[in-house]
């Protein structure tokens, strides 16, 4: 069935499971995106690179060969085991190939395929990328410039102000986000809202209130979002007490709070710099729940959490 063998490539930005990859032949020992009509030396992702972007992926390197068929088969066909001596068919049980050209003349012919093939991976975690932006605005609105990565497939944005409503608008690069969850109190707001398959590049994220004063707001992109890709949010007032989360395992939990006095994440929360007078964390959620407190004093707080659904 032809040779294979295990090499390492380093990618510039994060590729999930199941990712068709081509070696580069402009850079040495690198990897691109590939399809089934392009194809030279190739691989399959097996392995998940680490958000940082900077770690190695394990993959299967293979070749392009001719492999026996009997019956029709498509690009893109899982290849296995057939009835007939020495020929492989479509959907044969075992995966020993996938198709990357058709055959369609029925009975005995052959297709190019590649050897070794790793079937894909239905399961994904999910994943925080590199690029994260934060920006606080005198006024009611705030402007922040953000990149969303390459490959990125959800967009939050966590806020909050002094305002006693939640935003009037979120966009991003002119596209209105959907709000997660929101809540408002006398003097203080929070908010969660989102984009699904936002476009890569860098654009402005705009968070606009009816009124207030320091709009603050942090933006995160993600991959391995789900179709639906939040579990149910909570809303609350009393930080130091906290939000017990629905949550499951490969999701991430994230909060935000808007409160007049400093506060500290509880244990087990990564605790990220947002600007005046709103806090926000992330923790990997478990089965069960995952509880978002804060200790300090509590001063007109107000607090949104929800887990990202990595699965």
């Amino acid at each position: 069935m032809g040779k294979f063998k295990f090499r390492w490539f380093f990618y510039s930005y994060i590729w999930e499971v199941g990712t068709l990859v081509s070696v580069d032949p402009t850079a040495a020992g690198k990897g691109v995106r590939t399809t089934m009509a392009n194809l030279r030396l190739f691989a399959g992702v097996v392995t998940v690179q680490t958000a940082s972007g900077s770690d190695a992926v394990l993959v299967n390197a293979s070749i392009i060969s001719t492999v026996l068929v009997q019956g029709n088969v498509a690009v893109g066909d899982a290849l296995g085991p057939s009835s007939t001596a020495g020929r492989a068919a479509a959907n044969g049980g075992r995966t020993l190939a996938i198709a990357v050209s058709a055959y369609a003349g029925g009975g005995a012919g052959s297709v190019s395929a590649i050897m070794g093939y790793v079937p894909y991976q239905t399961t994904r975690g999910l994943a925080r990328l590199a690029t994260i932006s934060t920006g606080l605005g005198a006024g009611a609105t705030v402007t922040i410039s953000h990149t969303v990565d390459a490959g990125s497939d959800l967009l939050v944005v966590r806020c909050g102000s002094t305002h006693n409503a939640k935003p009037t608008s979120i966009t991003w690069n002119g596209t209105g986000l959907t709000e997660v969850t929101s809540k408002a109190v006398t003097g203080a707001n929070s908010a969660i809202y989102y984009l699904k398959d936002p476009a890569a590049g860098t654009y402005n994220i705009i968070v606009t209130y009816a009124g207030g004063t320091n709009t603050t707001a942090i933006v995160e992109n993600y991959i391995g979002s789900q179709a639906t890709p939040f579990r149910t949010p909570l809303t609350g007032t009393t930080p130091n007490t906290g939000l017990a989360v629905g949550s499951a395992a490969l999701d991430i939990v994230v909060d935000v709070v808007r409160n007049g006095a400093a506060l500290t994440a509880g244990a087990g929360q990564t605790q990220q710099t947002v600007g005046t007078g709103v806090y926000a964390s992330y923790e990997p959620g478990g089965a069960g729940t995952t509880t978002m407190n804060w200790s300090g004093t509590e001063s007109t707080a107000a607090q949104c959490a929800v887990a990202i659904a990595g699965s």
